[in-house]
């Protein structure tokens, strides 16, 4: 799930590209789950020109209860919406009371900070909030070095829709902040803005890259440096190397995160990618958790098309499409004689079938193979393929167009990679009743 607040972006928006769709979990932006460890905004000093020590620490109290009205966010996903919505209006109520209790400050910054204070709180909803817009405007026009004052700007403007704006705040937290750990949140949302909007997944990544490498122990950081990798995969590349990269940077968010701040995203994210390794069992796991934790996230509906599309492919396979004998006696008569070894840009490949092959790459070996059928898919292209010796089995296509390789067409797969996909009968029963 990658995308603007509260919409389903299909994989060629910017992520995948191939025609599933991901599913972007409504009112939260993208890279804002589960770091809001990473804003820490400096309160004012205590000097003889500011409200004094009394006044400093209140500020830090109301900003503390800020950070909590955030957590909470965060963490209150498998709430009932109505029960949640109603755990954050107390919250954000108690903020805002000791927000206003405040003085009003003497210098600009003070007043800055105040501003800040309230209108991040403001913001913590779904929706796009003009009073908040209006705050976090004020109190970086008093005070511009506060960072993640230009980010959470930049939030009210994206859930506005105005995206060019919120890049420009975004970048003018690189400009202005005087926090490191502000700059890097930046840098996140910039990255995300990239792949979402501004199709330039290569940018996105580059980005996503850079702040994993200023902050390795950031959990945010690489959940980010996950989607870059899948919208590279998904708009750009095919290459199953970048799901691997994916699914290595989701599972380092995993261990970065702290063990009671659980991520409904990240373990959709992961279900998604172990989808398309076809690792089905995994996704399936992975979408579980994620219902678990947030079921406005609909992992049920993925689920049942996981199972879905296992048991047709499945029923295929060892029904031989159904073909009577004869038919398919006469389709083997397609091959041509058995070849021993083939080249391929200056390599030798044995020629085989599949009982040739290993669980596993396959490095020397040539698979050839009939297409028998082409089942619609929504992920990658697959097809129900039979060999020489009349075995059938189903084939996975990276990097190509559904409708390039139709029934009849004989294939030769260099080096390539097997799997046994399987599916728990309980899910299989359960999602196909």
């Amino acid at each position: 799930r990658y995308g603007g607040p509260g919409k389903k972006v299909p994989p060629e928006d910017g992520k995948k590209g191939e025609g599933g769709g991901a599913t972007v979990a409504a009112g939260r932006k993208e890279d804002e789950k589960g770091e809001e460890e990473n804003w820490s905004p400096q309160t004012p000093a205590s000097d003889e020109d500011e409200s004094g020590e009394d006044a400093r620490q209140a500020l830090e109290a109301a900003l503390g209860l800020v950070r909590e009205l955030y957590e909470a966010r965060d963490r209150l996903f498998s709430v009932k919406p109505g029960e949640r919505k109603s755990v954050l209006r107390e919250k954000q109520a108690a903020c805002l009371s000791a927000i206003e209790a405040l003085p009003p400050g003497v210098t600009a910054r003070a007043r800055a900070m105040r501003l800040y204070a309230k209108g991040k709180a403001m913001d913590v909803g779904e929706d796009h909030v003009q009073e908040a817009e209006d705050l976090l405007g004020r109190a970086v026009k008093l005070y511009p070095s506060l960072g993640d004052g230009w980010n959470q700007l930049g939030t009210c403007y994206w859930k506005r829709g105005d995206f060019q704006t919120a890049f420009d705040c975004w970048m003018l937290t690189l400009q202005h902040a005087d926090c490191d750990k502000d700059k890097m949140l930046a840098t996140r949302e910039l990255s995300m803005a990239h792949r979402v909007k501004g199709n330039n997944t290569g940018e996105s990544l580059r980005l996503a890259k850079e702040v994993v490498g200023k902050d390795m122990a950031s959990s945010g950081s690489w959940y980010n440096l996950g989607n870059a990798y899948m919208s590279h995969f998904f708009s750009s590349t095919f290459a199953q190397t970048d799901l691997e990269r994916s699914l290595k940077a989701y599972h380092k968010s995993g261990e970065c995160a702290q063990e009671t701040h659980a991520n409904p995203d990240l373990h959709y994210n992961l279900a998604t990618v172990w989808r398309y390794l076809e690792g089905y069992q995994t996704a399936v796991d992975e979408y579980e958790r994620a219902d678990a934790l947030d079921p406005l996230l609909h992992a049920r509906d993925a689920i049942k098309q996981v199972a879905g599309w296992v048991g047709q492919m499945s029923e295929m396979v060892d029904s031989m499409c159904k073909l009577k004998p004869a038919r398919v006696k006469q389709m083997l008569g397609i091959f041509p004689p058995p070849q021993g070894e083939l080249s391929l840009d200056g390599a030798q490949y044995e020629a085989c079938g599949l009982a040739g092959l290993s669980v596993g790459k396959n490095p020397r070996k040539a698979l050839q193979a009939l297409v028998v059928a082409a089942p619609d898919s929504t992920m990658l292209v697959h097809l129900v393929c039979c060999d020489a010796d009349g075995a059938f089995f189903g084939a996975s296509v990276y990097n190509m167009k559904a409708g390039k390789l139709k029934p009849g067409d004989l294939l030769t797969v260099f080096a390539p990679g097997v799997i046994v996909c399987s599916l728990s009968e309980e899910v299989l029963r359960r999602e196909r009743a």
